[in-house]
């Protein structure tokens, strides 16, 4: 039920080691003006513009570190227009063959 509501207020990316987006909300989905299936198996900077891409790598390497990040990024919608939104990066390593990145995104 609270990730329910979570869902609706928030945007929620799960990635992979690789950068591989494997989970992906609604939230996002429509704010970037994709359906869900369309953003899977996709990497994660395919959806950021090419010049946040160097500030997306440098976060990624705290995040393996276990450091969460918080930063903004002006994310490319499916339409080709920017729009610039706040994000909190974490790991979730409990697993350690499938460590999972999380990333959460607001306005």
């Amino acid at each position: 039920y609270l990730l329910g509501l979570y869902d609706k207020a928030f945007g929620r990316l799960v990635l992979n080691r690789s950068k591989i987006v494997i989970e992906v909300n609604d939230w996002i989905a429509n704010a970037l003006g994709y359906q869900k299936e369309e953003m899977i198996d996709k990497k994660f900077d395919s959806f950021i513009l090419q010049a946040e891409k160097t500030k997306f790598d440098e976060n990624f390497k705290q995040i393996l570190k276990n450091i969460e990040v918080s930063d903004s990024y002006q994310f490319l919608r499916k339409d080709g227009n920017a729009t610039k939104l706040t994000v909190n990066m974490y790991l979730n390593d409990q697993d350690k063959k499938n460590i999972r990145i999380y990333i959460i995104v607001r306005p």
